[in-house]
Formats: structure tokens, sequence, C-alpha cells
């Protein structure tokens, strides 16, 4: 028995995979990485799920030791694929697919010249792959993953554009993928996935993505991927019980099947027990996600959360060593690691009402968040306080659609001199382009965009430059 592609156009074949190695890749879905121990490198469906695997080993455990063990792999997977017939749909996609997953693999590593050119040839299998036969589903899904991933490059890479050789187009790339999801192929779910990752992590839509997740979480018995992702996708849409929710779910069942738990679902664990208040078990999950991730990031954000868990229970002593420890802890690659060091930058041990509001508010307990800013005598305090009281209480009453308020907050602490490396004056601009834009005001959306664009050197740049110049072009292209 074989999985078939639904296409208006019978005359190709879309046998894809066989009955086992279906059952082996919705297992690989469900984090099951035993279940590719029978499949052998024999055909181009194989090699595809081999091929995933590494993919998901590697940037799900966090330990980049791991690509020097398996980085002969590829090589490896493209001769056995060269054995096959290179005149099918079937070859070009696996081809691609394997380029793509390599590529992306490399540039995680660092090596970005070698990963662009493996992007390459995965957008000119993939390219002529949709040529040759327009109907065939699983091409599209490469195609739409390199239209979207590439129309969002950033500025430092743009070099690469010309060995890229791709005009990327994100409307194009979504209404592939979507196109895809809806022939209820056995890629629906993994393209569903990357839809929800698409609209979160580049177009900044958390509630849509969220959604889209729940949506799939019904589609299959615990379908563990989907799962795991609900967590980050639950505090990215600031709902934190939700998160320790699904978290559990995903827990308890990972632990009854023995399926692979990654690293980092700690680390989201332990974020929503520290928005909610629950202090001792935040430590406990910041402490099994130190012990378990291999590589450095998110090691400086989770100590210096250590310590501000210590803070906030009253502990100043190991506050006060987990915050000096935190100085000391990982690099400063990703936009959390950047943020915890900004604050550690100050030498001293950050405002308690400040930060427990902060919390309060990423964890979507906005009216706790508004009385704890509220019983504050901001008058007294320092500009730099002013600043950061008056943009929390901004986004507190946007939370609450208290527009005029939030407004009214963001205008006033944008009048406050700020530190160049201060990402608040960027994200109160982008948040009254966003309020603009939801009253049909695309003039003063698109003005206070770029001037979020303006501001540069502070940790969430590149995040904050990218979802502008997403914006500015959905207002020029309605």
């Amino acid at each position: 028995m074989a999985c078939i592609f639904q296409s208006e156009n019978p005359s190709i074949d879309y046998t894809f995979f066989n009955e086992h190695e279906s059952m082996a890749y919705l297992r690989l879905l469900d984090l099951d990485f035993d279940a590719t121990r029978d499949i052998k490198p024999e055909n181009p469906a194989s090699l595809y799920i081999l091929s995933l695997q590494d993919f998901c080993r590697i940037f799900l455990s966090g330990d980049k030791s791991i690509y020097g063990q398996i980085k002969g792999n590829e090589k490896y997977y493209l001769e056995i694929l060269s054995e096959h017939q290179k005149d099918l749909a079937i070859y070009q996609f696996v081809y691609s697919e394997i380029k793509l997953h390599w590529g992306l693999i490399k540039m995680y590593h660092g090596d970005w010249l070698s990963g662009f050119l493996s992007i390459r040839q995965a957008i000119q299998y993939a390219r002529n792959n949709h040529k040759q036969f327009p109907d065939y589903g699983p091409s599209h899904k490469t195609l739409g993953v390199l239209h979207v991933m590439l129309s969002v490059l950033p500025e430092k890479y743009h070099w690469a554009t010309p060995v890229i050789g791709l005009k990327a187009d994100m409307s194009m790339g979504k209404s592939l993928l979507k196109g895809l999801e809806q022939t209820n192929s056995i890629f629906s779910e993994e393209t569903g996935i990357i839809q929800a990752l698409v609209m979160s992590y580049l177009h900044n839509d958390n509630n849509w993505a969220f959604e889209k997740i729940k949506e799939l979480m019904d589609s299959r018995p615990e379908p563990m991927l989907i799962m795991f992702l609900a967590s980050p996708l639950a505090l990215k849409n600031q709902m934190g019980m939700a998160c320790i929710q699904y978290s559990q779910g995903f827990m308890e069942i990972s632990n009854t099947k023995g399926n692979y738990i990654p690293p980092i679902a700690y680390y989201y664990r332990a974020e929503a027990f520290l928005q909610r208040g629950m202090y001792n078990a935040c430590i406990n999950q910041y402490q099994l996600f130190l012990n378990k991730h291999k590589s450095e990031d998110l090691h400086k954000d989770a100590v210096f959360k250590i310590s501000l868990a210590y803070q906030l229970l009253g502990n100043r002593e190991k506050a006060e060593f987990y915050f000096n420890r935190a100085q000391l802890t990982g690099k400063t690659q990703t936009e959390a690691d950047k943020n915890a060091a900004q604050i550690l930058q100050g030498g001293n041990l950050p405002d308690s009402a400040l930060m427990l509001a902060r919390l309060q508010f990423d964890g979507g307990y906005f009216t706790e968040a508004e009385k704890t800013l509220s019983s504050i005598p901001v008058d007294v305090k320092s500009e730099n306080y002013q600043l950061e009281y008056h943009y929390r209480m901004g986004r507190i009453f946007q939370a609450q659609e208290k527009w005029l308020e939030a407004e009214k907050s963001y205008k006033r602490m944008l009048l406050i001199p700020s530190e160049k490396d201060s990402y608040l004056p960027a994200n109160a601009c982008m948040q009254l382009g966003d309020m603009a834009l939801m009253q049909k005001d695309s003039i003063s959306a698109r003005r206070w965009y770029e001037q979020a664009m303006s501001y540069r050197g502070h940790p969430y740049s590149y995040s904050i430059s990218n979802k502008a110049k997403i914006k500015i072009n959905q207002i020029s292209s309605p």
C-alpha cells in the first residue's frame, strides 16, 4: 500500500512513501527518532526521511557537535539518489529537499557561503521540478519554503542574493504552502507546521499561528511535534497558562512513550512558570534546560532568569550570585541573550516592579501587570525608568484595547531620551504603526514603521526591522 497525492492530472505518478516509510515518517513527526532504525537508504523516499531526521536532530537538540558526526550524510544521500532516474519528479523533489536541509544546517553552523550554494542548488531543482510537473504537490512545499525564507533575508546577507538566483516572493510562497496543505497529502501536517511558523516568526501573526497549531493538533492522536510547538507559540501569543498546560501534556506523553524531548522544551516551560510567579518551579526547569542543552544559545538568558526568580523570591544573595554568573555565561547570538546582556551590563539587579510587570504582561496577565505599575510613583524616578514605565504601560493598555491610553503612553515615552541600544523606542513605533493600520491610516502607519526601522544597534534590531518591512510591503501591495 502506498501514500498517493491527490491531483487533477492522473497521468503523473504521485506515489511517494510505501506503508512502512509512511509510518516511519509520521513517527518522526512525533519526535520518535528510533522510527528510522529500519529505514534503509535505498530509494528517494527513504532518503528524504533520513535527511529530515538529521535536520530535526540538529535543530531540536541544539547540540552542534552532532554536525561533526553526521555532516558526511549529505554526500552519502546524494550519491545513492544519483543511482535513480533523474528526470522523475520524485528525484528532483528529494534532491532539492536534501540540499535545503543541509544548506540550512551549514548556515546554522556558520558556513554561510557553502550553505547559500546548497540553497541555490535546492532552488534550481525545485524550480525545474515545478516547471516540468506543475501539479506535483511535494515540489510546492520546497519552493514555498524557499520563497518565504528568502523574502526576509537579513540585510547583512544581501550579498548572497546573486548567488541564490531567486527573486523571492512571500505571497507566492504562502500560496504554494497553503495549496499543498489543502490537498490532504502525506505532507499536509508538515506543511501546516511550516505555515504556522512562518506566520508567527516572520509575520508576527501569533494568533493565526496558534489557531493553526490547535487545528493540526486535532488532525490525529498525539502529534508530538505539534504539541511541542504549541508551547512557544502560546508564549508568543501571551498565553502563559496555555503554555503550562500544553507543555505538561507534551512532557507526560513523551515520558510515557519514551520519545525525544528537545532540551528547549524545558526553557519554554520555565518561561511560563516565571511569568506566572511560580519561581521555584521555573528555577528547576531552567536548570534542566542548562544541563541538557549542549549549545550556548539562551544560556545567558536562562541564568539571568534564575537570578530574576531569586530576586522576586526575596533571596538577594542567590539573585546576585546568578546575576554575576550570567555575566560570564554563554554568548549573545540570540535576541533573548542580547537582551539579558544589556540588562547585565548595568551591573546591578534590575528594578523588581518593572521586571515583574514585564513578566506578567508577557504571560498575558494584563490586569496584574497594570496593578503592579500603577503602584509606582514614577514622577520621582530617573528618565530611563520613566522611559520603560511608559512603554510598559503602553503595551498593557494596548493589550486591553485601551487604544487612546496606549497611544498617549507610547508618544510620551518617545519624548524621553533613550540609550542607543534600547529596543523600546523601536518597538513603541511598531505598536503605533499597528494601531494606525488598524484604523486604516496607512500613511501614519508607514511613517511609524519607517521610524521603527531607523533605530539600530539594539537587541531586537533584526526582528523589528524585518516585521516593519513586511508591514510596509503589505501597505504598498494591498
